[in-house]
């Protein structure tokens, strides 16, 4: 039979848990003094580079353990995140200095789009999917490729958007979710007398007759397709 309350509560007396209070009170205004020495008055949610990032996991990890667990003392705990944290204030300062280092630890932003079309190289290189490409471009407003001069991916993970200045003369991809209903695939016919736009990279194949046999992408060789639409407004036009 289960013993719950060994489960639940351990047969430690009920002091431990002022002792936990206590060891988590300190571990938390130390490691947030320390954090504030680390990452400094610039750095918000949504802000961390990979490095910081992996800074904050290194000292969520020394905190936590010395917070609950009465075998480690606390001067173990403290010692470990003061560590963590020279290096880290070390690293931030080579990388300031030092534009190699800051691209080696930190990368360099990656193009995912240029002139209305997917960059297939840039997508390979941030392992990254046109359908996340997407998402991020409809989070931002948009819902045409034909709309984005150019995107990047930016070290610490957000997509900066650059606007066409004007809506190109042709139509091109729309990535609003409901256009996956109405996907025709290589190997298929058209269906649509329209031009027919790639769904992995946006490259627009033109018009052709309706029972014209769909071939793989000519510059992705993507399987995909759907009609082609054109640009009516331009974000905050």
């Amino acid at each position: 039979m289960l013993d719950l309350q060994t489960i639940f509560f351990g047969n430690q007396p009920l002091a431990i848990y002022l002792e936990i209070l206590l060891r988590t009170v300190v571990m938390s205004v130390y490691t947030l003094l320390i954090f504030r020495f680390v990452a400094g008055r610039g750095t918000g949610f949504g802000e961390f580079s990979l490095f910081e990032f992996l800074l904050l996991v290194l000292l969520g990890s020394a905190a936590g353990d010395p917070m609950f667990n009465p075998n480690i003392p606390l001067a173990h705990g403290m010692f470990t995140i003061l560590v963590v944290a020279l290096m880290g204030r070390g690293i931030l300062t080579l990388t300031n200095r030092s534009r190699k280092a800051e691209r080696v630890l930190e990368g360099d932003p990656i193009r995912l789009v240029k002139g209305g079309l997917l960059d297939m190289h840039g997508l390979k290189r941030a392992r990254v999917s046109s359908s996340e490409v997407y998402m991020q471009l409809r989070q931002q407003g948009i819902d045409n490729l034909g709309q984005v001069a150019y995107a990047y991916l930016e070290p610490d993970g957000i997509v900066s958007v650059f606007p066409a200045h004007s809506a190109p003369d042709a139509p091109t991809l729309s990535i609003l979710p409901g256009e996956d209903n109405h996907q025709r695939h290589a190997g298929e016919r058209a269906g649509s007398d329209q031009p027919m736009a790639c769904v992995a990279c946006g490259q627009v194949t033109p018009a052709g007759r309706p029972d014209e046999v769909l071939r793989p992408c000519a510059r992705c060789r993507g399987t995909a397709f759907t009609v082609a639409r054109q640009v009516e407004h331009l974000p905050g036009a």
